[in-house]
């Protein structure tokens, strides 16, 4: 279809001097149609024959066509666009999973570790049972209430009895084995009494207060009153629910964990009673103990 821009593009190449048989050329090499080439530059009539003398006639120089109108882009040019542009939103989409997975990695799932560990332990026998790991989570209700106040993950191979000895002890009572049981002295609160003639393993805890703490070293227990404190073995332990304080025992071959807890805005307290040779493996009994309770 003749366009006012091909008709002016004629004109212009005209003016220049240009040829109509080398503007017919340039327009067909351009896609132009015969026809619109035709109503632009109407062909000459044919002039009749004449007699004369031939002459030589010198055909003007081909010149380079400057200048071209528009012309629509084809269909495989089109094509490759489309496919470029759904290429590159495909690659965005890619990039976002990537990094939306990659901070899912970040899961929850995994549980934080101490983040101050005991500059010096008592060495383990070989034997002693390896660390534990947590099996099982078991909620524990109200004596008073029957109203669920807490639940805990007990560590694996251990047994727990709420509120031990007869219903007087505290809400986590847990023992690896039932002659520890049977030895463990709780009382309503937790209480770590460290004996060297008096062996046994345990973990309790109960829930000291239900209001803001914010400095666990105030429940620091480092006096003269208090011989058997020997050091500070955690300083600041952090996990999901908050932050954790713990200082060992020592009597002889009797070891002792006490921890004070913010968790969730409560004050817990917990206890560790152990020997030399299972230190190592029920310390970390006890902290995840600590790190799996849920106040409710």
């Amino acid at each position: 279809m003749v366009t006012p821009e091909l008709e002016q593009y004629v004109q212009s190449e005209k003016q220049r001097g240009v040829t109509a048989e080398a503007l017919r050329g340039a327009l067909l090499d351009q896609g132009w149609a015969q026809p619109d080439i035709d109503a632009v530059l109407p062909p000459e009539p044919a002039k009749p024959l004449e007699m004369a003398l031939p002459t030589v006639v010198e055909s003007a120089p081909t010149e380079q066509v400057v200048a071209k109108p528009k012309v629509k882009r084809n269909t495989r040019d089109i094509l490759l666009w489309s496919a470029a542009g759904v290429l590159l939103i495909l690659l965005i989409i890619g990039i976002l999973y990537v990094l939306s997975a990659g901070k899912g990695g970040k899961a929850s799932s995994v549980q934080s570790t101490p983040t101050t560990q005991a500059s010096v332990s008592p060495s383990t026998n070989p034997s002693a049972s390896p660390t534990a790991t947590p099996v099982g989570s078991v909620s524990i209700t109200s004596q008073s209430t029957g109203v669920p106040i807490l639940s805990y993950t007990v560590p694996a191979n251990w047994s727990q009895e709420a509120y031990y000895p007869q219903g007087t002890g505290n809400p986590i009572s847990a023992f690896p084995t039932s002659a520890d049981k049977q030895n463990a002295s709780f009382s309503v609160a937790s209480n770590i009494d460290v004996s060297s003639d008096k062996l046994y393993r345990s973990i309790s805890g109960t829930i000291q207060a239900n209001k803001p703490v914010t400095d666990l070293s105030t429940y620091d227990r480092f006096t003269t009153d208090n011989p058997h404190y020997d050091k500070l073995l955690l300083e600041a332990g952090t996990f999901t629910r908050g932050t954790y304080r713990c200082e060992q025992v020592k009597d002889g071959s009797a070891y002792g964990v006490n921890c004070f807890v913010i968790n969730n805005g409560s004050l817990l307290n917990y206890v560790l009673h152990t020997t030399k040779d299972y230190y190592t493996a029920d310390v970390q009994a006890l902290y995840a103990v600590v790190e799996s309770t849920v106040v409710l």
